[in-house]
């Protein structure tokens, strides 16, 4: 399995149904994988539209950069009414998770698994302190 894939069985295996879905998107090709999908969840030209429009905005991330005067942003987080999207780099490719309101409480279980993860990988990653 990917390293994508692999984050989002970590990321389902904690979130359960707060999970709408896991995809990943490859910046060259703008091809969309769906790794993981919440059942009864339809996968729509909306969602696959709201999948590559959070590519853009990540490829952008030079204004980001200079709004937060930093140099390495590489992760995204938008709260909404109805729902929370984490985007971020994962190797050569952008991830997208969407979840119901609420996930901020498993994120320190999850972020845990993730690190776990990435030193037995030996995958070089940002730490995220929570």
């Amino acid at each position: 399995m990917s390293v994508v894939a692999d984050m989002a069985e970590i990321t389902a295996d904690h979130a359960g149904e707060s999970l709408r879905y896991f995809a990943e998107v490859e910046p060259e090709s703008r091809a969309v994988t769906v790794h993981h999908r919440r059942d009864g969840l339809d996968w729509t030209d909306a969602r696959e539209r709201e999948v590559e429009e959070e590519l853009h905005e990540l490829t952008a991330k030079a204004s980001y950069e200079a709004a937060m005067d930093a140099t390495n942003v590489n992760q995204i987080i938008k709260v909404a009414d109805d729902k929370v999207l984490f985007t971020g780099f994962v190797e050569d490719t952008v991830a997208v998770a969407a979840f119901d309101r609420g996930i901020f409480a498993t994120l320190p279980a999850i972020v845990a698994d993730f690190r776990e993860y990435m030193i037995e990988e030996d995958i070089e990653f940002v730490s995220l302190e929570l």
